[in-house]
């Protein structure tokens, strides 16, 4: 994925940008995760070492409409000046138009080297090319919160849009203090949309029998946060195959009360795949105004029943979103007597992907490595014997894209030998 760390703002006439304006209620759907911060900063991300993102409690949006305490506090050690911030990547539809806002606060400090705070909504294309930045809220006012907001329609082979929050200072040569802001209530929605729509994959589930008298099934839970129904649909995303048509053939699982819970038994054969294993492809959809990116939290327990009485034994699953990291390293790879690992991915993009794989040792040497080619939305797993590995006491495997197109969501699963007991590792 191409993202750009340092960002340089060309189309400001003047150094001070000042928009005040009331804060605008959002009556579509937020797509923006956390973007009120009333309890962390979760759903931001950066690659940039120049940026450091903190959660602050004890201030927040106090304009009209504002959501009050909770604002993440963004620090830029500018070095010799630019601009850069943490930021999401929202799937959007081309020719639509959005409606993005948020507050910014600047801090009076003399050690703030701090220009001014922005918002910048980045278009890209399927294969991550840039199409076009604009600046949607800025300020270089210190002291007071100040609220923007703009309406914007994406460009024609839009795929995704990028927010960012900005912090950018103009010339600090050599500085070793950071510029700092605080930024709030940051929303991006379509504009007159009705209704919402959460989007997530199961990156692995079964109903099928497995090695050792096994016999896998997945129970999907799944948990309310809005105060109206949300219905669950879902599709079976096989392997070996493209699932492009996935998305628009979904099949109803059940409606989630409003703040309820919803358990649905054996998923993948529900959705067609009876003595199969492979992915879920989930959409969480709801009627009302103003509801938020997040519209259920979901995991699903993978596991053979007890054939000798209740329970059982397997692993839990969690539902995830879309992928937006280029490369994933995850730990805890055992192959021998004792353990047994498989090693996964599930394509979360209407792209085909590719992908290296590698297994490491204990010692970071390479035990196997591979190039794997997956079609839109389909699910790959295999043992580490497959890819050659026939003993390793401990190790780890990365996953890495090759090219900017298309995204992924990785696991291991190490398998007890004698029980059949799994534990799941994501790759987050």
């Amino acid at each position: 994925m191409t993202t750009h760390h340092t960002i340089r703002i060309h189309r400001l006439a003047v150094a001070a940008i000042v928009l005040v304006l009331a804060a605008v209620p959002a009556v579509a759907q937020n797509l923006v995760v956390n973007g009120t911060f009333d309890h962390d900063i979760s759903g931001w991300t950066t690659q940039d070492p120049s940026v450091k993102m903190l959660y602050r409690s004890d201030l927040g949006n106090t304009l009209a409409g504002g959501s009050g305490p909770g604002a993440m506090e963004v620090q830029h050690l500018a070095w010799n000046g630019g601009g850069s911030g943490p930021l999401q990547l929202i799937p959007v539809t081309a020719g639509n138009t959005y409606t993005v806002s948020g507050a910014v606060f600047v801090p009076d400090s003399t050690d703030n080297l701090i220009d001014y705070a922005l918002i910048t909504l980045t278009w890209y294309d399927e294969a991550n090319f840039v199409l076009d930045r604009q600046e949607v809220a800025a300020t270089s006012e210190r002291g007071v919160w100040n609220a923007g907001s703009d309406d914007l329609v994406a460009p024609p082979g839009t795929a995704k849009a990028e927010v960012r929050a900005v912090v950018f200072t103009r010339n600090a040569e050599n500085e070793t203090r950071p510029s700092v802001a605080y930024f709030d209530d940051i929303a991006f929605a379509e504009a007159g949309a009705a209704g919402a729509r959460q989007v997530l994959f199961v990156p692995a589930s079964a109903s099928a029998h497995g090695f050792n008298g096994t016999f896998w099934t997945t129970t999907g839970w799944f948990s309310s946060k809005v105060s109206v129904p949300v219905e669950i649909r879902a599709a079976f995303l096989r392997q070996g195959q493209s699932n492009l048509s996935a998305p628009g053939n979904l099949s109803h699982l059940g409606t989630i009360p409003a703040n309820g819970f919803l358990e649905i038994q054996d998923m993948a054969a529900k959705l067609g795949g009876a003595g199969l294993s492979g992915g879920i492809y989930i959409e969480a959809t709801a009627q009302g105004t103003g509801l938020p990116a997040e519209l259920v939290g979901a995991t699903t327990y993978t596991f053979t029943p007890n054939d000798k009485g209740p329970g059982g034994y397997g692993q839990g699953v969690p539902a995830v979103p879309v992928g937006v990291k280029t490369e994933v390293s995850i730990p805890g790879v055992y192959q021998g007597e004792d353990y047994r690992t498989n090693i996964g991915l599930v394509n979360t993009s209407g792209a085909n992907i590719e992908i290296d794989v590698r297994i490491l040792a204990r010692d970071g040497s390479t035990l196997a490595a591979a190039e794997w080619a997956l079609k839109p939305y389909e699910q790959k797993q295999v043992s580490v014997t497959g890819m050659g590995v026939a003993s390793t006491n401990g190790g780890s495997v990365t996953f890495s894209r090759v090219g900017s197109t298309g995204s992924f969501q990785a696991y291991a699963t190490v398998v007890d030998q004698s029980t059949g007991d799994a534990v799941y590792t994501p790759g987050l």
